[in-house]
């Protein structure tokens, strides 16, 4: 069986994606901050967001081809090539995404208090 690639194709740094990633990483930190120190909320973006991006590998993966579905015995067999969409996959750029809106919500924390 043909697994698709780990690693999400998508190579747009500014795309909506990312901005999204950055705000909810820089939201998510702040909101810990007032339950936890700034350190383990750094450390909490981190790892939810090493998280959802392995869902999203996870999701590449099992993720039927609707334009082309496969017969029984392809499956059966194993010769089923999967789709790999941007977007799907673990994304470095969305998880420096998450981290550099966590690093901004740390400066603002430790610059304003």
């Amino acid at each position: 069986m043909k697994l698709p690639p780990f690693f999400d194709p998508d190579t747009q740094p500014f795309s909506t994606d990312k901005v999204e990633h950055a705000v909810l990483g820089f939201l998510v930190f702040y909101a810990l901050t007032f339950v936890f120190p700034p350190l383990p909320s750094f450390l909490a973006v981190v790892l939810a967001g090493i998280g959802f991006e392995l869902g999203q590998w996870d999701i590449a993966r099992h993720v039927p081809d609707m334009h082309n579905p496969p017969t029984v015995a392809a499956r059966v067999a194993g010769n089923v090539a999967l789709p790999f969409l941007p977007g799907f996959g673990f994304g470095l750029l969305d998880l420096a995404a998450d981290v550099a809106g966590a690093v901004v919500g740390l400066l603002i924390r430790v610059i304003f208090g």
